[in-house]
């Protein structure tokens, strides 16, 4: 069907003329649908404002005299219509042409999609965009400049206001200057990436060197023209590449650096192992239990918190990279079995765009569920974001290699760097705070949530230098304690202390005993179990080892501090919680399973496990080594593999994996077909090719497809063939009696039912089931008898 749809601005102002031609040529009546959106044309005939839906009857009577319609049934509020029927001499055939004024609309552009048909074979027909004008009053300017003498005799009675001829005349001009204000001030929206035209995408894709995906919509590629500089910036990192398969294929994938599988012998690379250990004061309270770990990932693990839920169940969340960059993951400690869970914050757009870099999480309980907080961006211009009303019990329940999703909503609102996000509820308030340098030192900076809002940020702390890391945590007199790390100058450099901070409800109150001396105390963790407070942080001892500490108040003054587990590898960033049953549990980063120690060496005396050169006396660097070397989870150290040569050319070995300029991409492709997946590859390589280091390799690695199996389809009505549950059954009568009928009449009343029949004329699809049909339906099947209905 050839249809040109036409659309553009009237000069009266917001509204937007829409024109289109329509030859019958035999058909059969035709529906057409118009619909209206902003930033992107409309996809489907549900997506976005219908401006007409109306169904057009082809006539075919030959002396049929072309007549004109006014459209008002199927318009939008405000909109109008002609429908107008012109015969055409050279066939004879009708054509309908359309006339729509779309009105009541902003001072911005409109995508138009016209749809034709029926579901389910309705189709897009055509697309057009405007920009509807705004009405300035200029005409009426033009009007008040006129000297009062020529207003007077224009209009020189009450019943005349509006209808002066001079008036009329300048109301031309009027329109016309208020067409042109309105160009004017759209030039500024040239550039703006999500107010452009759809139409200078393409060119301002090309500015950048940026080549457009036409195959999307037109919202997927203005994100793509915004997103493309933060991947121009992080060219040659690990997340570069994997964002540029994602735009390709959209197949997950996953990345590797071969250059840590290399043996050197002078300088041996490492890989930090930081896994979530825990430990609990046992049920006496008089002695910290044996340390148990509770993540364990190839890389970092960290910034661990804690909650218990409205059931009392605990909960653990941290940040990791285990998933490419750094993002959140959960895991349910109650719950036998549970695996940890990926869980990603989208932003409140149209395109509901991903946090990324998120970390450092805060959770709390507020009511019935979880608030999540934490930080998103890349450092020096980090976001506090938060997640509200988390039910737990929609939390773990995504696979490990899924994440689950939810809406965040930006607290910060400032261009500056704001992070470390500390969470507590006081009453029927929640309070959030946070670091921020937007006045320059880093100071510590609240909001408060009340009554269904959030107030405005304020400014808790005046740092002479940087104060960051906050916690915060209410006593039983609803005090709320705020502890943060001071950073100062010392002869050392500069060092770190604890600092405290009290809010009874009118002002804050500094507490000098509350804090620590230093040189090197950070991130502190506290909690209330019932008259004290337990506070913990870390702190290097004089031999270097990172460890964990706390003190307690007892609500009169604070006790000494105590070392809360002892061990050579680091221990940083502690959080903890007071469980259901009334046990203080303390969670923190550790390096402890990269740590070994010879079996019968002194404590202290091991060496930390950061290499994966092979040492024959570890057993668990061992289980590695049959591992082949393109394994991705493969950390044993390999001499270097080389290139070869070839007929006198530096060809590329596809078995040389261990070298400082290899990088493997683990594709999962989504399909089975081996010539779609090998297409894809070529793809990806093509493109990546245009992002990376001269000296870096790319060797690819297909990993076992990952498809969609659909087992029934009664969420997929258009799949054929469709696929539904079947019921299968056998009955064995061993004893059969017959009876001449039954003896007693009664009636049965089901409660809450309001309509029960058997068998009859009025309803006769309910029967017992028919076996010598095909197939058996068993739908209307019932063995009542003697009911009636009612109910």
């Amino acid at each position: 069907m050839d249809v040109e749809l036409q659309a553009r601005a009237n000069l009266g102002g917001q509204r937007i003329d829409l024109d289109w031609s329509w030859r019958t040529s035999g058909q059969e009546s035709t529906r057409f649908r118009l619909l209206r959106r902003e930033r992107r044309y409309p996809a489907s005939p549900n997506d976005g404002v219908c401006v007409l839906d109306m169904g057009v009857p082809v006539d075919t009577d030959p002396h049929r005299v072309p007549r004109t319609y006014q459209l008002d049934a199927g318009m939008a509020p405000g909109s109008s219509g002609i429908l107008a029927e012109v015969e055409d001499p050279g066939s004879g055939d009708l054509a309908y042409s359309f006339s729509v004024a779309d009105r009541g609309l902003a001072e911005e552009i409109y995508y138009y999609t016209l749809f034709v048909g029926e579901e389910p074979s309705v189709k897009p027909v055509a697309r057009a965009s405007a920009t509807a004008s705004g009405c300035y009053g200029l005409a009426e300017q033009l009007y008040r400049l006129l000297p009062g003498v020529h207003r007077a005799f224009d209009e020189p009675l009450p019943a005349d206001r509006e209808q002066g001829a001079l008036r009329k005349f300048l109301a031309v001009f009027g329109a016309a200057l208020d067409y042109l204000r309105s160009r004017a001030e759209g030039l500024r929206g040239l550039h703006d990436v999500l107010q452009t035209r759809a139409d200078l995408l393409p060119h301002l894709a090309q500015w950048i060197g940026w080549d457009l995906d036409l195959t999307q919509d037109e919202i997927a590629q203005r994100m793509e023209i915004l997103f493309a500089p933060e991947l121009y910036r992080t060219v040659g990192t690990l997340p570069n590449i994997q964002a540029l398969v994602n735009r390709v294929t959209g197949w997950d994938c996953r990345i590797k650096e071969f250059v840590h599988n290399v043996c050197l012998s002078n300088a041996p690379e490492t890989i930090h192992l930081w896994d979530i250990w825990e430990v609990s004061r046992n049920s006496a309270g008089t002695a910290w239990l044996t340390p148990v770990r509770r993540t364990a990932a190839e890389n970092y693990d960290g910034r661990p918190c804690c909650v218990r839920d409205a059931g009392s169940n605990t909960w653990l969340f941290w940040h990791s990279r285990r998933s490419g960059g750094r993002g959140i993951w959960c895991q349910s400690l109650d719950v036998p079995g549970a695996a940890p869970c990926r869980i990603e914050l989208c932003a409140p757009d149209d395109a509901g765009s991903l946090l990324l870099n998120a970390g450092a999480p805060s959770v709390i309980l507020a009511g019935k569920d979880l608030w999540l907080f934490c930080e998103s961006g890349q450092a020096g211009k980090r976001e506090v974001w938060c997640a509200a009303n988390l039910s737990p019990g929609s939390l773990g329940k995504e696979l490990s290699d899924k994440a689950s999703t939810y809406p965040a909503q930006n607290l910060s609102l400032h261009p500056a760097d704001d992070a470390n996000p500390a969470a507590v509820t006081l009453g029927d308030q929640v309070w959030v705070f946070w670091q921020s340098n937007r006045r320059g030192p880093t100071d510590i900076w609240a909001r408060v949530h009340k009554n269904g809002q959030w107030g405005p940020p304020k400014r808790i702390t005046t740092a002479g230098f940087r104060h960051r890391v906050p916690a915060a945590v209410v006593d039983k007199n609803n005090t709320l304690w705020l502890f943060y790390c001071e950073d100062y100058h010392s002869e050392e450099g500069v060092s770190c202390r604890l600092r405290c901070r009290t809010f009874d409800g009118r002002a804050w109150t500094e507490k000098e005993d509350a804090g620590t001396n230093g040189p090197c105390d950070e991130s502190p963790a506290a909690v209330v179990r019932g008259d004290s407070i337990w506070l913990f942080w870390h702190t290097r001892d004089a031999k270097g080892h990172w460890q964990i500490r706390s003190k307690t108040f007892n609500g009169t003054k604070w006790a000494k501090s105590v070392q809360v587990a002892d061990h050579p590898a680091a221990d940083k960033e502690p959080a903890a919680l007071v469980d259901s049953n009334g046990r203080v549990r303390v969670f923190w980063r550790s390096q402890r399973r990269g740590y070994f120690r010879i079996s019968g060496q002194a404590q202290g005396s091991g060496y930390p496990l950061q290499s994966c050169t092979v040492d024959t006396r570890n057993a668990d660097m061992l289980e590695h080594v049959h591992l082949q070397k393109e394994a991705f989870k493969n950390r044993v150290h390999y001499t270097y593999d080389t290139r070869v040569h070839d007929a006198g050319r530096t060809g590329i070995n596809n078995g040389a994996w261990c070298a400082r300029d290899t990088v493997g991409v683990y594709l999962t492709p989504d399909i089975l077909d081996a010539e779609l997946i090998v297409q894809g590859q070529e793809l990806v390589r093509g493109l990546i090719q245009r992002f990376l280091p001269l000296q870096t390799r790319i060797l690819f690695v297909i990993e076992p497809p990952v498809v969609l199996e659909k087992v029934y389809t009664y969420d997929f009505p258009g799949d054929e063939p469709q696929a539904f549950i079947g019921e299968q059954y056998v009955d064995i009568l061993e004893r059969v009696e017959q009876y001449d009928g039954p003896g007693e009449d009664y009636v049965d009343t089901l409660p809450d039912w309001i309509w029960m029949c058997v068998w009859s004329e009025s309803s006769r699809e309910h029967r017992t089931v028919d076996f010598k049909v095909d197939p058996i339906i068993t739908r209307y099947r019932t063995w009542q008898a003697g009911l009636k209905s009612g109910g």
